[in-house]
């Protein structure tokens, strides 16, 4: 008994020492942590002088221009969200604030602008589709739909919004002081998307659509000088129907039937039946004596022309037969695929089959979904049936045209050089074509520029404008600066450097003392 009271002493006796020992160490632990704590802080202090502090000005913007959610600008063309740092936009930007003149390179600034998608309601989209997705009555395919309808709704979410980034440091903006750099970096960042606007608009003209418009240079005098009569004609019959064709694309776009020529005060359609009457009379009545009397300088030669014309329009009538039946082939397998027989079905009776669901239970909401997911279908077979239309319609012209040309070849065949008609006649007949043939080039030329301004006219009034193509998101420029001292210190990294040395160095001051006692 005695024993084991001497040995609960003895552990007694032990563990004070212990800790009489670790208590000795203090001084030590104080003097390994405040070391390694002042080394912490002076290497920190180090790679701040060395890399200075980082500042980023950023501003977050919405795209509201038409057309934004297909990736498109208003005039169709693509969208890319590159577009709004593209190098002559920046050009533009860094010329209008005279940086070159600061000492930085165009490089310099380009390099430290960035952009990246800017979707506050992504976490919105993400929360739905994951809520519809975990619904259990979910097929494979059903599943694969939601999929694909997320991906592009998040796509077309992300197209909406941007942040514009500059980074800057001693390299990119003036050093004259703090406030001159800060004042400048927020112009910066609040110059690129209005300069970016106004390059897309007068430099690109994005918000108008493309139209391809005959002008006064497709007229070559030359040539018309050099043929012969009939070939002029026919000349003269494709520029005019050119110019109808440019008018045709004006005619689609919003405003252009109420717009006037300012000079004429004609609209497009008084200018599309000049040029009819111009093709059906004054052409028409110069080409009858001229194919009757056999008025040509190079009667074979000009018959070969229209010959290899006829050839070159039944080469393009055939073609839109064949594109015509392959758009009718796929749209009738299209249909069978999606157990589709006609856009309308017909109940037995010969009324439309109605659509009209008679009760509002789940039959008639999962109707609904059907019928949203079956637009895309229909939009799909519309355009199918629009491309048909069109190839039928262009072989039906070419027909029409190859018709109007043997006709042609076979008058020229059954008239003669002159047919016997006196010099003067002849020479007045010359005289009388010369003269028309310049008439109808003088209305050719004035119907040409009537149609530039309306064209005009119609974009200044649809598509001329002061609409934004961006509205701010945030007020103002963020600034956020990093690499100051108290930056780059982590409180979690300190206090287990801290912990670790404190640790370290006991465990150092009691070896030291063991190795101390053990010494004779």
């Amino acid at each position: 008994m005695e024993r084991q009271q001497d040995n609960v002493n003895g552990d007694e006796i032990d563990l004070r020492e212990l800790i009489r020992s670790v208590l000795n160490t203090r001084r030590l632990v104080l003097a390994g942590v405040v070391a390694v704590g002042l080394g912490y802080f002076l290497i920190l202090g180090l790679q701040a002088m060395a890399t200075g502090t980082t500042t980023t000005y950023s501003k977050s913007v919405r795209f509201v221009f038409d057309g934004v959610s297909d990736g498109r600008y208003p005039g169709g063309t693509r969208f890319r969200m590159s577009d709004v740092i593209a190098e002559p936009v920046l050009m533009q930007v860094y010329e209008q604030n005279g940086l070159a003149e600061l000492g930085v390179g165009f490089s310099e600034f380009a390099d430290a602008v960035s952009i990246a998608p800017h979707t506050p309601r992504r976490e919105f989209i993400v929360q739905r589709y994951r809520n519809m997705m975990n619904r259990g009555d979910l097929s494979m395919a059903e599943m694969q739909e939601l999929e694909e309808r997320f991906a592009e709704e998040l796509e077309r979410e992300t197209q909406k919004g941007a942040r514009i980034t500059l980074t800057t440091n001693q390299r990119v903006v003036a050093a004259e002081g703090p406030d001159i750099d800060a004042a400048l970096a927020r112009k910066l960042v609040n110059d690129i998307p209005r300069v970016w606007t106004s390059y897309m608009r007068e430099v690109r003209g994005v918000d108008r659509p493309r139209l391809e418009l005959l002008s006064e240079q497709a007229i070559n005098e030359q040539f018309i000088e050099r043929m012969d009569y009939l070939i002029v004609f026919e000349y003269l019959r494709d520029k005019i129907n050119d110019l109808r064709d440019s008018i045709d694309q004006l005619r689609v776009l919003p405003n252009a039937g109420a717009v006037r020529d300012p000079e004429s005060n004609l609209r497009l359609v008084d200018v599309d039946t000049e040029l009819r009457d111009t093709q059906e009379y004054m052409l028409e009545s110069l080409m009858a004596p001229a194919v009757s009397l056999g008025l040509s300088r190079t009667p074979e030669r000009t018959r070969q022309f229209f010959l290899i014309r006829i050839q070159d329009q039944e080469r393009a009538m055939n073609l839109a037969m064949n594109n015509a039946e392959l758009v009718a082939e796929t749209l009738d397998s299209y249909s069978r695929n999606k157990g589709v027989t006609s856009p309308q079905r017909l109940s037995p009776g010969g009324q439309q089959a109605s659509t009209t669901i008679p009760q509002f239970g789940s039959d008639f909401l999962d109707r609904l979904v059907e019928l949203g997911t079956d637009a895309a279908d229909v939009e799909f077979r519309q355009q199918l049936s629009q491309e048909h239309l069109e190839y039928a319609h262009q072989a039906v012209a070419r027909e029409s045209n190859i018709q109007r040309l043997r006709e042609l070849v076979d008058l020229m065949g059954e008239s003669s050089p002159n047919s016997g008609e006196p010099v003067g006649v002849m020479e007045s007949l010359e005289q009388e074509l010369n003269e028309g043939i310049s008439e109808i080039l003088n209305l050719l030329r004035t119907n040409m520029a009537r149609v530039e301004r309306i064209a005009d006219g119609v974009m200044r009034l649809s598509y001329g404008s002061d609409r934004a193509f961006f509205r701010d998101i945030t007020d103002g420029v963020e600034v956020r600066t990093t690499g100051h001292l108290k930056d780059r210190v982590s409180p979690l990294t300190f206090t287990l450097l801290i912990l670790l040395t404190a640790i370290a160095t006991v465990f150092a001051g009691l070896l030291r003392n063991m190795m101390r006692q053990e010494k004779p």
